[in-house]
C-alpha cells in the first residue's frame, strides 16, 4: 500500500507500539498528541499537512485514521497553568476536525465513539437489540435502588472512572455496594447500579468490520476481573450467531466498526454489561494467535 495510515495517539501508547513492531511493512504516519509542538500541522479547505522532521503526511497521501488516543502536550513551564486550558481545547479541536471531516477510512471518529460509550445510550441500545442484561439503573437518588431487589448490586462509574488529586490518580472500580455506607453525597454524583450475578465467567468480545473475536476470561475475582492483583486466565471462546448478530446490529446503529464488548455467562446465558468503542486489545491478541490485529490492519489498509 503507497498511502499511509495516520495514527493519533500518544507517545506512551503500547497498543500502537505493538501494532507498528507486528507490522513493519505497513505505511504508519504518528501523530503524538504530547509531542504536537514537535509537529508542523496546516488544515484549509483541501485538506491537511503534517511533518515531523523528514516524514509528511497529506490528506490525499492517507488512506486512513487509526484514532487511538489524545492525550495532550504537559505545558508546566511552558505557559502559565491559566491558559494550559484553553490551549489544549485548542488543539483537539484542530485534531478532532482533522479527524472528523476526512472522508475515507476511520477506526474510529472521536464524535462516534462519545456517543457509543455513553452507557445510557449503551443500556437502551442493548436492550432494543435483544441482549440479555443484568437489572440496571443509573440514578443519583439512594431510594431508588429498590427498584433492583434484594438482591446485592453493583456499582460502576458511568464515565472515566479516574480521580487525579496532587499528580496522582485513583480508579474508580466495579465493587459491590455496602449497604452500611452513607449514600447522601450520591445526589451530587450519579452512578450506574447493576444487579449482582455471579457470574460463570466472562468474555470480551472484539469486533472489527465484519470480523469478530471472542476471548473467555476466567477471573479469581467475580465482581470486576480488572482489579491489580487479579491474575485472570484468558482462552479462546466460541459464541452464539445469534449472539454475533445482535452485537453487530448494536454497532451498526451506532455507525461503528470497532467495539470491545463485555458479556458474562450464567447457566448457558449471555448477558451484556458494556462496550467499549476504543477498548484495549493488545493484550489478547497472542491468544487469538494475532487475529485481531490482522483484522485491524486488513480494515485500515482496505484489504477486509
Amino acid at each position: 500500500m503507497d498511502k499511509q495510515i495516520l495514527m493519533v495517539t500518544g507517545s506512551h501508547d503500547r497498543t500502537c507500539d505493538y501494532l507498528i513492531r507486528c507490522y513493519p511493512d505497513v505505511r504508519f504516519f504518528r501523530l503524538d498528541l504530547d509531542h504536537i509542538s514537535s509537529y508542523q500541522i496546516s488544515v484549509g479547505q483541501h485538506g491537511f499537512e503534517i511533518a515531523r522532521d523528514e516524514s509528511a503526511i497529506t490528506t490525499s497521501t492517507c488512506h486512513s485514521i487509526f484514532y487511538r488516543k489524545s492525550i495532550l502536550e504537559d505545558l508546566d513551564g511552558i505557559l502559565e497553568p491559566q491558559y494550559h486550558a484553553f490551549t489544549h481545547t485548542e488543539t483537539f479541536s484542530m485534531v478532532e476536525g482533522i479527524v472528523e471531516s476526512f472522508e475515507g477510512v476511520c477506526l474510529s471518529k472521536p464524535s462516534i465513539m462519545r456517543r457509543a460509550n455513553n452507557k445510557i445510550v449503551q443500556l437502551q441500545l442493548a436492550g432494543r437489540m435483544g441482549l440479555n442484561l443484568p437489572r440496571a439503573l443509573i440514578t443519583n437518588t439512594a431510594s431508588a435502588l429498590t427498584r433492583l431487589g434484594e438482591s446485592q448490586i453493583i456499582v460502576k462509574p458511568l464515565a472515566t472512572g479516574i480521580v487525579e488529586h496532587n499528580g496522582r490518580k485513583e480508579f474508580v472500580q466495579t465493587s459491590l455496594v455496602d449497604p452500611s455506607i452513607d449514600t447522601s453525597y450520591l445526589r451530587y454524583v450519579p452512578a450506574y447500579f447493576q444487579e449482582y450475578i455471579e457470574k460463570d465467567y466472562e468474555f470480551r468480545l472484539t469486533i472489527v468490520g465484519s470480523d469478530c473475536h471472542a476471548v473467555r476470561i476466567d477471573s479469581p475475582d467475580k465482581v470486576d476481573w480488572r482489579k491489580p492483583g487479579n491474575n485472570p486466565v484468558y482462552s479462546l471462546q466460541s459464541f452464539p450467531q445469534l449472539l454475533e448478530l445482535r452485537a453487530k446490529g448494536f454497532m451498526h446503529a451506532l455507525g461503528m466498526q470497532f467495539g470491545c464488548f463485555d458479556f458474562m455467562l450464567k447457566d448457558g446465558e449471555p448477558y451484556f454489561l458494556e462496550m467499549n468503542a476504543n477498548g484495549q486489545w493488545a493484550w489478547l491478541d497472542k491468544v487469538a494467535h494475532g487475529a485481531i490485529s490482522r483484522s485491524i490492519i486488513n480494515f485500515l489498509t482496505g484489504k477486509a
